[in-house]
C-alpha cells in the first residue's frame, strides 16, 4: 500500500524537477545571449579607447571638444598662478616653492 503512494509521489517530484530543469535551461540560454552582447559591447569600448596589451594602463583619451578642455585647463592654471604666488628670492640659494606652486609648475611643464 505505501509503495503505490511513494511511486506517485516520486513521479510528481520527478515531473516538478524536470520542469525546473527546463526553466533553468531557458534562463541559462538567455544569460548566455546577454553575455555575448556584453562581450561585444566591451570589445567595442576597448577598441574605442585604443587599448592593447602593451599600453592597457595608458588609454588614449577621447575628447569630443578639445578647445573647451584646453580653455578650462588654461583658466585653472591662471587661477592657480594668482593663488600661489612665486617664491621671493632670498639672499642665498634657490627659493623654496609651496606645494601648490610645485603642482602648478608640473602641470605647466607636462
Amino acid at each position: 500500500m505505501e509503495l503505490s503512494n511513494d511511486t506517485s509521489a516520486l513521479k510528481d517530484l520527478v515531473s516538478v524537477l524536470l520542469r525546473r530543469i527546463k526553466t533553468l535551461e531557458s534562463e541559462s540560454a538567455g544569460l548566455r545571449a546577454e553575455n555575448v552582447e556584453l562581450r561585444l559591447e566591451n570589445a567595442e569600448l576597448c577598441s574605442r579607447l585604443n587599448l592593447n596589451s602593451k599600453n592597457s594602463q595608458k588609454a588614449a583619451l577621447v575628447v569630443a571638444d578639445r578647445q573647451t578642455w584646453e580653455w578650462a585647463f588654461k583658466h585653472i592654471c591662471q587661477l592657480a598662478d594668482k593663488e600661489e604666488l612665486p617664491p621671493k628670492q632670498g639672499k642665498r640659494g634657490k627659493p623654496k616653492n609651496s606645494k601648490g606652486r610645485n603642482l602648478l609648475n608640473r602641470l605647466l611643464d607636462h
